[in-house]
């Protein structure tokens, strides 16, 4: 305030605060506008997984736990205590689930080493599993990943709390699943279509940025190019929707 009665000079005290208000309140609905609404109308075609940390050790793992969420529904399918960010538990944490439900179209993930590993390209790969990664230094991207941990966090420690123990256990974490049944599998034509699809858009990303999907290029640049053609080809086949955030339109009675 003190800068801003400095540039206009003779402005009154309480016109600066309400011209500081009105400012924030514009940058405020400016930055509600740039956000985009997900999604997804097919069950089980998208996953997300991440790591989280728990505010107390489970049994001998330490503090390090993997969650996985279904984002149809937004439910979670799975928080597992593991030893450390290891592409070995991830590979098998996803093995457990894939038995179980079948694989995803898509996985969403962050840029922690464990998820960048060659290990977990090579399982989604026999899977016929698209890796989203997220952009660097976005981590809000895998935003429903990471509100699931918290939530997951909250749920595991109320569980250890009614059992009158310090200490949390993998009895615990399993408290914190929102969704214990099995996700119908996805259908094989659709599996076919969408691969079909993300080959072709994969193509065509690389050819509108000017470059080649072969070994010269570099693994953040094929990380991009896979997240946008995966993007594009969710949305052609209809598994995905993108919409802008609504907001209703407030006017006077005297402008009405």
């Amino acid at each position: 305030m003190p800068g801003l009665r400095q540039a206009i000079p003779g402005l009154p005290k309480n016109s600066a605060g309400a011209f500081l208000r009105r400012l924030e309140r514009v940058l405020r609905r400016l930055r509600r506008r740039r956000g985009r609404r997900l999604r997804w109308n097919v069950p089980s075609t998208g996953w997300a997984i991440d790591g989280t940390w728990f505010d107390r050790p489970i049994g001998d793992h330490g503090r390090r736990a993997l969650v996985v969420v279904e984002l149809n529904s937004r439910r979670t399918l799975c928080v597992e205590s593991v030893p450390g960010e290891r592409a070995m538990a991830v590979v098998e944490c996803l093995q457990r689930l894939v038995a179980k439900h079948g694989a995803p179209l898509v996985l969403k993930a962050d840029n922690g080493s464990a998820f960048l590993s060659q290990l977990v390209a090579d399982f989604c790969q026999r899977h016929e599993i698209a890796l989203m990664h997220s952009p660097v230094s976005l981590p809000s991207w895998n935003g429903t990943c990471e509100v699931s941990g918290r939530w997951a966090k909250a749920r595991a420690t109320a569980a250890a709390r009614q059992r009158g123990a310090s200490q949390l256990t993998q009895a615990d974490l399993d408290r914190a699943v929102t969704y214990d049944g099995v996700l119908p599998p996805v259908d094989p034509a659709l599996r076919a279509s969408f691969r079909a699809v993300l080959q072709r858009e994969l193509a065509a990303v690389a050819a509108e940025q000017g470059l080649a999907l072969d070994d010269s290029a570099r693994d953040h640049v094929r990380r991009s190019l896979g997240r946008v053609a995966a993007k594009r080809a969710l949305q052609i086949c209809h598994i995905l929707t993108i919409e802008g955030r609504g907001f209703p339109q407030w006017l006077s009675r005297r402008t009405a």
